[in-house]
């Protein structure tokens, strides 16, 4: 729907209310605008088809599901057997997801279909009323176009969240050399999404990266320490740092590796240091941003996580929050007894932390509703954004719908509408800026 004849509409509505609503010139023209363009009836096909491939998943589900849960352990021999039972989990997990992401679809579309055909019909009816009743027939068109934009902006919002959480769950085409052999399989790709460890951005840069270390990668013994180590690859890491990494961390299990080496627990409210009982937090001192930087910077940079959870998590948390407070802040804050860091220096301080380990530029930004969709944009593709409230720095972590999830230094996340989000006037935003 073209935004022009909205406006036009809403031009000649002013017109004839303020003309009384007898017929004239402003009522001709306001029953000679265009209506909105449309196709309920192919909506709905699109519908139907999404449907369909949703019941063809589940057909496919049902089967993986047979394999996952059949006992065949005694065909396979040594590893072989928990390797294939990855992959079986790891597909199944995939299919589901897909499942449900088609009927998802499917069911936007319909909802969008018959929005369109309802405001279809209130725009025709608006036409006709205006020769009899000006006023009546264009309020009718004006709230039926506007209901119409309505159902689009809908529209668009959920098909952008069922696109990031495919992304999210999908690795990019990774580094191939020599063209016809891949240094990981579309098999691998899935088992090591599956892993939830990469977010969109990172399995980008990570199968960019690849070429920089693909033995090591591909040879580790488990989907998530194969995962961690294309983390670092997405962080900038180089071969040596990584194989150092990988020596870490290689003895040791899944929960130990998410304990150590992702601060931030997407699932739960409240955030535990998962390395000790004092969580990411700032403590008594006024050291939101350098905090909230440090725990950012450790959600994205896996090697830097473990530098602060791998033994004394307490001392080793405290020393980077106070580097990097220290080394933010300027000698006049220090002599003037100032506490806190400004918006400027919490810029700074993102572009020396996070970007480097992201591939982004920070810039401060005034918070808008236009804004609002690059922050939403970005967290979909796994960037962290900070942002100041309130002379308190938080960090938008994550976003699905109207939601948004928070990062408050004082140690724990939290869930927040967008209207919540905007009403609690943010001063400004650290938006990352690709390219």
């Amino acid at each position: 729907m073209s935004h022009s004849g909205l406006d036009r509409l809403t031009s000649l509505q002013d017109e004839i209310h303020a003309a009384g609503g007898g017929w004239g010139a402003g009522a001709r023209a306001a029953i000679d605008v265009p209506g909105f363009g449309g196709d309920p009836d192919g909506v709905g096909a699109l519908a139907r088809g999404w449907e369909e491939a949703a019941g063809s998943a589940e057909v496919a589900l049902e089967t993986l599901v047979a394999i996952e849960s059949a006992d065949v352990a005694g065909v396979w021999a040594g590893n072989a057997h928990n390797a294939a039972a990855e992959v079986v989990r790891a597909l199944a997990d995939e299919v589901a997801r897909a499942a449900q992401a088609f009927r998802d679809v499917s069911a936007q579309l319909r909802a969008y279909g018959k929005g369109i055909e309802s405001e279809q019909w209130r725009d025709r009816t608006g036409q006709a009323v205006l020769r009899e009743s000006p006023i009546e027939g264009v309020d009718l068109r004006v709230a039926a176009h506007i209901s119409a934009r309505s159902h689009g902006e809908d529209l668009a919002v959920g098909l952008h969240d069922a696109a990031t959480q495919a992304r999210a769950h999908l690795l990019d085409e990774p580094y191939l050399a020599p063209v016809d052999d891949p240094y990981l399989t579309p098999v691998d790709n899935i088992v090591v999404a599956n892993t939830g460890v990469l977010t969109p951005a990172m399995a980008v840069r990570a199968s960019e990266a690849l070429f920089k270390a693909p033995e090591l990668v591909v040879g580790a013994e488990s989907a998530e320490l194969r995962a961690y180590l294309m983390k670092g690859l997405a962080a900038g890491y180089g071969a040596a740092d990584l194989a150092h990494f990988e020596a870490r961390i290689a003895s040791h299990d899944a929960e130990w590796l998410e304990q150590h080496l992702s601060p931030l627990d997407p699932d739960r409210g409240p955030v535990t240091a998962r390395r000790s009982r004092t969580p990411w937090s700032q403590g008594p001192l006024p050291t939101c941003v350098a905090t909230s930087t440090v725990t950012a910077r450790a959600e994205v940079d896996p090697i830097y996580a473990l530098s602060i959870t791998e033994g004394d998590f307490d001392k080793r948390l405290r020393a980077e929050q106070l580097r990097v407070y220290d080394g933010g802040r300027s000698w006049i804050q220090d002599a003037l007894g100032r506490d806190g860091m400004t918006a400027g220096q919490s810029e700074q301080v993102a572009n020396e932390e996070i970007g480097p380990r992201t591939g982004v530029t920070y810039e401060n930004v005034a918070l808008t509703e236009d804004v609002l969709d690059d922050v939403e944009r970005a967290a979909d593709d796994g960037y962290p954004v900070p942002f100041i409230t309130a002379d308190h720095q938080l960090v938008v972590t994550g976003h699905t719908g109207d939601q948004l999830q928070i990062y408050n230094p004082w140690g724990y996340t939290y869930w927040i509408g967008e209207d919540e989000f905007l009403d609690g006037s943010p001063g400004s935003v650290r938006l990352p800026r690709t390219g």
